[in-house]
């Protein structure tokens, strides 16, 4: 199966080598051809005007789109966010890609500040990012879009989530060891 991953720095994977991120991680399923597709620091706008070109285009059966974080951190709405990860829900619909929305991760508000100070108010964006979660969610279930629960997976690892992270926004290489587990067999 052909697969490509659409999405910002937690799918490309900051700062870990290129075969530690999670989707490239999928790509050593058998049977499994993973395109990751992640850009660091694009919004959801940025993924939506290269859809065409890097999904489309790649004729994958299946995209994972994943994706938000910036826009909040810029202060995009989170029903903008979701209007534009519909748009791509429905454009690859159109083009018999049968899409998945996966739902970010939570941000550690204080330790992002720490490693990224003056940026935004991540206590903020982890609120809206929850936000975006329901939306995305009830959207998905509206139109009967599957989802991969990347902030469900973190759920366990509560006590040890820090652990997990190198900044407070991107995963090390085991977090996204974590997330590919939480991509399902497709």
């Amino acid at each position: 199966m052909k697969m490509v991953c659409l999405g910002d720095s937690f799918t490309r994977g900051f700062k870990i080598k290129a075969n530690e991120a999670w989707a490239s991680l999928l790509g050593e399923r058998p049977g499994w051809e993973v395109l990751n597709l992640g850009i660091n620091g694009d919004s959801s706008a940025g993924m939506l005007s290269r859809f065409r070109q890097d999904v489309i285009d790649a004729a994958p059966a299946r995209v994972l789109i994943t994706g938000g974080i910036n826009d909040l951190i810029l202060r995009v709405p989170a029903d903008t966010v979701c209007s534009n990860m519909a748009t791509m829900v429905h454009h690859a619909r159109h083009h018999r890609i049968v899409p998945v929305l996966g739902l970010e991760p939570p941000v550690i508000p204080d330790m992002a500040e720490s490693y990224w100070p003056g940026v935004t108010d991540f206590w903020r964006v982890n609120l809206e990012l929850g936000e975006l979660r329901l939306k995305l969610q009830a959207f998905a279930k509206a139109f009967k879009v599957e989802t991969v629960d990347f902030n469900g997976q973190m759920d366990a690892y509560a006590g040890e989530l820090r652990e997990l992270y190198s900044d407070g926004l991107h995963l090390k290489a085991e977090g996204n060891r974590l997330m590919a587990e939480a991509v399902p067999d497709m």
